[in-house]
């Protein structure tokens, strides 16, 4: 098992967030994760604009239209905010400030989290440097409790 003091380092801030993906993800995979986070104790807010906004019922309503870029959504939980900003539907994409995952509280927020995202869409968690995605320090799997920790030097590996 995974514990704070062996992945502190991961969250020290270096001038970037970091990032937690699910790939080669559908439509069907953004419903289930809202679905899922509409029925959790997160908190859950959605912005069109930057203005709060309700949580469209239909994930495809959640993207914004072809050459907008001003929708939002940001999940908190133990003091951890984990912004998706619907980039694309092939890929689930939250980023975060390191400098949140500040103790083992909410360590074990981020890899709940994590298992929610990968058990909702039956597909690995990974949390990456921002813009990283080929050099995951974390997964989470469906149907799984473990956790995947890949020190640096292991970390480009991602079968």
């Amino acid at each position: 098992m995974i514990e704070w003091k062996d992945v502190a380092g991961e969250f020290e801030f270096t001038g970037s967030w970091r990032d937690i993906s699910v790939f080669e993800t559908s439509v069907e995979d953004w419903q289930a994760v809202l679905d899922a986070l509409r029925h959790s104790a997160m908190q859950v807010s959605y912005f069109r604009g930057r203005e709060p906004a309700a949580l469209p019922s239909r994930a495809a309503d959640a993207f914004p239209e072809e050459g907008q870029a001003d929708r939002m959504l940001s999940v908190q939980t133990a003091g951890i905010v984990l912004n998706c900003h619907f980039f694309n539907v092939t890929e689930l994409e939250f980023d975060l400030d390191p400098r949140e995952v500040n103790g083992p509280e909410e360590f074990n927020a981020l890899i709940t989290f994590m298992h929610l995202l990968a058990d909702v869409c039956g597909k690995p968690a990974v949390l990456t440097e921002e813009n990283w995605p080929a050099a995951p320090i974390l997964r989470t799997r469906p149907s799984s409790a473990e956790v995947e920790y890949f020190p640096f030097a292991d970390g480009w590996q991602t079968g």
